[in-house]
């Protein structure tokens, strides 16, 4: 009967993890087809508008109001997406220049403003592929990860492990920014670890041979 608590409780564990590598799995694809489409819809924006110039370098047309309108609606959370991929160095003069400017928050409205070179134009099309890339990596690093049992394990203890400070952290006792160093420690991961390692092979061994020789094995590799 003990065995079958550890064959519940092993499962579980898979289960919770699995479940939360699942949850971030689905978290970075969301992402990723939000900024894809952004991507697309702005190249169709940017593209439409630079071949609306007639030969004498007058706009007679091919500014999509739609497509501009969505694309400022969604400027603020694109840019949070980005992050360092979307900021860079503004040289306004020989000795001035801004720091962590952000690109497509204040590149966009050029297009308005019938000021915007083809090179700015370019530099949010870059920003916008480069996080493409890092998340495309993440997506496929997770869907690898989605088909590692002892992975799912290991996430399963993390999260049982840090629990106890998440409670807290929902009840108001500590905030997001010390949650996360706690959760972020470099010891609470080896710690972590060690107990992943002793929990996931004396689960195995104790579904096999049963509680009392799985205790006599564990006293024995402290001995």
């Amino acid at each position: 009967m003990e065995q079958w608590h550890f064959i519940v409780g092993f499962v579980a564990i898979l289960t919770i993890g699995f479940m939360r590598i699942f949850y971030n799995y689905r978290k970075v694809v969301k992402i990723y087809n939000f900024v894809y489409k952004y991507r697309d819809n702005y190249r169709d924006f940017a593209n439409s508008f630079f071949s609306g110039f007639s030969h004498v370098g007058i706009r007679s047309s091919g500014f999509d109001d739609n497509l501009y309108e969505w694309l400022t609606e969604k400027a603020i959370k694109t840019q949070g997406i980005l992050g360092t991929f979307g900021v860079g160095l503004m040289q306004l003069g020989t000795y001035v220049a801004i720091q962590n400017y952000q690109i497509l928050v204040h590149t966009l409205p050029l297009f308005d403003k019938n000021t915007i070179m083809k090179s700015e134009a370019k530099d949010i099309d870059n920003s916008l592929t480069r996080c493409l890339g890092i998340f495309k990596d993440r997506k496929t690093d997770l869907e690898r990860t989605l088909l590692n049992p002892f992975i799912w394990f290991k996430i399963g203890i993390r999260e049982v492990i840090g629990f106890p400070f998440l409670l807290v952290n929902w009840f108001g006792i500590i905030d997001n920014n010390t949650f996360s160093k706690i959760s972020n420690n470099k010891n609470f991961s080896i710690f972590g670890g060690i107990i992943t390692f002793v929990a996931f092979f004396g689960g195995l061994i104790a579904i096999i041979t049963g509680w009392e020789q799985t205790l006599q094995i564990i006293r024995s590799w402290f001995n």
